[in-house]
């Protein structure tokens, strides 16, 4: 016997064996295309979680230092910040948050760094923003009196002494989008040092 394959004992041509690994190189190309759009997805969904939880430890670490306010500590306040006096551990001194439209960041300002407009200074208590990723996109504060009146803003000297609780709501939403309807709302409500609520 040869070595000749004859009749049933035929191998694959280089045509058919040609033909079969396109055939794999295509079903391998599908299976990336589809794995890497599912992790792509699962990054941004991871990345969105991670986000959200951020704005929800930022929005605690403001409710819990202004607890430690009362009404005659109030300095100041608009729709898109507010500021007192207080000590937050370092002494007596002013503080203000406010949201950083360049970055998109929550800023604490704090003694020197505060400012009663702008809000380019001071510590991030939020990340910046990223492209393509959900970010702060508003801080809102709403101000009540003991009879819980919404007090119109920015307030005034007599308007500072009769608030009694402060409404504060961030909202994150994702870059280039209509941001009013992307955004997700978090929202929490602070009774000033000795009101009850």
């Amino acid at each position: 016997m040869s070595g000749v394959p004859h009749g049933d004992e035929a191998g694959l041509t280089l045509v058919e064996l040609l033909v079969a690994l396109c055939l794999l190189g295509a079903v391998l190309i599908a299976t990336t295309t589809v794995l890497s759009g599912t992790f792509r997805a699962w990054r941004v969904t991871a990345h969105r979680a991670e986000e959200q939880q951020n704005v929800r430890l930022a929005l605690e670490w403001m409710v819990r230092r202004l607890r430690v306010i009362g009404p005659t500590d109030l300095t100041g306040g608009d729709g898109g910040s507010v500021a007192f006096v207080a000590d937050l551990g370092s002494g007596v001194k002013p503080h203000r948050f406010c949201l950083d439209r360049r970055s998109w960041v929550v800023r604490h300002q704090s003694g020197t760094d505060v400012t009663p407009t702008g809000c380019t200074r001071g510590a991030g208590i939020t990340t910046p923003a990223e492209a393509g990723q959900p970010h702060v996109v508003s801080l809102e504060f709403a101000y009540f009196d003991a009879a819980d009146n919404l007090l119109p803003v920015p307030l005034d000297a007599t308007d500072l002494t009769r608030i009694r609780r402060i409404r504060i709501e961030l909202k994150m939403g994702l870059p280039g989008r209509d941001e009013a309807s992307s955004a997700m709302g978090l929202t929490a409500e602070v009774g000033l040092r000795g009101e009850v609520r």
